[in-house]
C-alpha cells in the first residue's frame, strides 16, 4: 500500500511539473520543454502553467519564437481566466511585432543579447544583423545594444555615432535610455555642460523613470564636477609649491639622498604598472612615483621651518589627489577604505 501511495504521488502534476523545471534547470532544455507540453495536454490545475513555461523555454532557451508564439496564443484560447494570461498577452504582442523582420534575424539578435560574449564581438555581430536586416523589427534595442557594446569596449565615438542613429528614430521607446548614456559618455570625455543639458532635459520629462534617470546623471554630474575641481586645485597647489620653493631657495642641483635611494624603487614600480593590464592603477602608480620623487627633491628647500613642512605635507596630499583622481581610482580608494581590501 505504501509502494502504491508512493507511486501515485510522484504521478501527481505538481510533481511532473517539478521534475521538468529541474530537467531544464540541468540543461535538458529540449526534454524540459517536451514534459511541459505533454504535461499542458489535460486541462488540468498545473496546464496553464506548464504550458507557459514551455513557450518560455522556446523562447529564451532554444531560440524557436515562432513555437513560443503558438504555444502563447495556446494558453490564451484554453485559459482566459489564468493568472499567467496577461504575461502570455503580452509576449504575443511582443512575439507578433518582432517577427515582422523574420524568424532568423530574432533568432540571432537574442543569440547575441542572452549569451555571454566579449563586447567586441557583441558590437560585431550586432552591425551584421542591423546592415543584413536594415527593417529590422527591434532596431531601436538593437541601436541601444550596440552603442552600450562600443562603451564596454571604450570606443565612446562609435558609440555615440549609434546613439544619434537612434535619438533619429521617431516613435522610439529606447530614446531616453540611449540619451541617458549619451550623456554618460560625454561627461567620461569631459563635455559637462552638454551632458548637463541632457541630463535636464531627462530630469524635466513627464515619464516618472525619464525623471529619475535624468536626477540620478545630474547628481553624478555634481560628484564628477567637485573632483575635476579638486583636482584642479591640488595641481595648482603643487605647481604654486614648487614655484614658490624654486624662487625663494633654489632647487637643488644635486638631488637628496632620498631621491637617490627612493628611484630605483619607484622605477620598478612604474615599469610593472606599464606592463599591467589596468591602465588606471599604471597611470596612478607612474603619477605617485614621479610626483613623490618631485616633491622630496625640493624638501630640502622648504623643510627648514614647521611652516614648510605643512606645505610639504599639502603638498605630497596634493600630488596624491591628483594621481587618484586622474588615473579614475577614486571610488575603488573610497571604497577599499572603508570595506577593506579584501572586498
Amino acid at each position: 500500500m505504501i509502494l502504491l501511495l508512493a507511486v501515485l504521488s510522484a504521478a501527481t502534476p505538481e510533481t511532473r511539473f517539478a521534475d521538468a523545471i529541474a530537467r531544464e534547470a540541468a540543461g535538458d532544455v529540449v526534454g524540459a520543454r517536451d514534459a511541459l507540453m505533454e504535461l499542458a495536454k489535460d486541462d488540468g490545475v498545473i496546464a496553464d502553467e506548464a504550458l507557459f513555461e514551455a513557450a518560455q523555454i522556446c523562447e529564451n532557451k532554444i531560440g524557436a519564437p515562432t513555437r513560443a508564439q503558438v504555444l502563447y496564443q495556446e494558453l490564451l484560447r484554453r485559459f482566459p481566466q489564468s493568472h499567467l494570461w496577461r504575461r502570455a498577452k503580452a509576449r504575443v504582442d511582443f512575439l507578433s511585432h518582432a517577427l515582422k523582420s523574420g524568424e532568423v534575424a530574432l533568432q540571432e539578435f537574442f543569440a547575441v543579447t542572452s549569451s555571454n560574449l566579449l563586447a567586441e564581438q557583441r558590437a560585431e555581430r550586432l552591425e551584421a544583423l542591423l546592415k543584413a536586416t536594415p527593417n529590422f523589427a527591434l532596431a531601436d534595442e538593437a541601436l541601444f545594444r550596440l552603442a552600450s557594446s562600443y562603451a564596454e569596449c571604450g570606443k565612446d565615438s562609435l558609440a555615440l555615432d549609434r546613439l544619434l542613429v537612434l535619438d533619429a528614430r521617431l516613435a522610439n521607446p529606447w530614446s531616453w535610455r540611449g540619451k541617458k548614456l549619451r550623456a554618460d559618455l560625454l561627461t567620461k570625455q569631459h563635455h559637462y555642460f552638454a551632458a548637463r543639458v541632457t541630463y535636464q532635459a531627462l530630469a524635466q520629462s513627464a515619464d516618472a523613470v525619464e525623471r529619475s534617470s535624468g536626477r540620478e546623471g545630474l547628481a553624478q554630474l555634481e560628484k564628477v564636477l567637485t573632483r575635476a575641481c579638486a583636482v584642479l586645485i591640488a595641481f595648482g597647489y603643487w605647481m604654486a609649491f614648487f614655484v614658490v620653493c624654486w624662487r625663494r631657495d633654489g632647487m637643488p642641483r644635486r638631488p637628496p639622498s632620498e631621491v637617490l635611494f627612493l628611484f630605483p624603487v619607484a622605477a620598478i614600480f612604474a615599469l610593472a604598472a606599464l606592463g599591467a593590464h589596468n591602465r588606471a592603477v599604471a597611470l596612478a602608480i607612474v603619477l605617485l612615483s614621479g610626483g613623490t620623487l618631485a616633491v622630496l627633491w625640493i624638501a630640502q628647500a622648504c623643510a627648514r621651518s614647521l611652516r614648510s613642512a605643512a606645505s610639504l605635507a599639502l603638498a605630497v596630499l596634493c600630488a596624491f589627489v591628483f594621481a587618484i583622481e586622474v588615473s579614475g581610482l577614486h571610488d575603488l580608494v573610497i571604497a577599499t577604505l572603508r570595506f577593506g581590501p579584501d572586498r
